[in-house]
């Protein structure tokens, strides 16, 4: 047997036995090629294959079988991290779908003559105060509703948790209120 099928056979076999140290050399070996995979055949950002990589290997550290050879292994993490990737895609259109749902229907049963001539006096005023705001509350503003990042992903590229994302946005969101209800704060 060459020495790669005699490697993956025996890395799968103790993997799928709940060997920690040999799912550990698993994970070396493999999370950067199941990450340039995943990146080339998603075409997404860095931090979606990063979650999409790091689901397969805790998909691989739950249920690998036993595979006789690398190219078995690799076919089989193609496999996984692809139908992850897909799920993901999915759920994040749907995701999508209903808030444009949930907008839409919020806002054609509200809107009359006269808050349409309001919201654009809010569009304007939002335009001037923007720019006051400290950087890195206007990252996050941006991140989150411009780029239509989930507070996970706002967070992450911010260096943030998606917990201290939330409570920024809803801190930021507060103060812009009360500047726009003319309260000083």
């Amino acid at each position: 047997m060459p020495p790669g099928q005699a490697l993956a056979a025996d890395l799968t076999r103790r993997v799928a036995h709940g060997d920690a140290v040999a799912f550990e050399m698993l994970y070396r070996l493999w999370f950067p090629r199941v990450l340039t995979l995943t990146m080339a055949a998603t075409g997404r950002d860095e931090s979606f294959c990063l979650d999409v990589t790091q689901e397969t290997m805790l998909r691989a550290a739950k249920s690998i079988p036993v595979l006789n050879s690398d190219a078995a292994l690799g076919a089989w993490f193609a496999r996984v991290s692809l139908r992850i990737a897909i799920d993901l895609m999915k759920s994040d259109t749907r995701r999508r779908r209903r808030e444009r749902q949930t907008l839409a229907t919020s806002a054609s049963a509200h809107i009359t003559p006269e808050p349409v001539a309001e919201s654009l006096d809010h569009a304007a005023w939002l335009r001037a105060v923007l720019p006051t705001l400290p950087l890195h509350d206007y990252e996050l503003l941006i991140q989150r509703l411009a780029a239509d990042r989930t507070l996970a992903q706002a967070g992450r590229s911010l260096s943030t948790s998606p917990h201290a994302a939330h409570g920024r946005l809803r801190r930021l969101l507060a103060r812009l209120r009360d500047l726009a209800n003319g309260v000083v704060p």
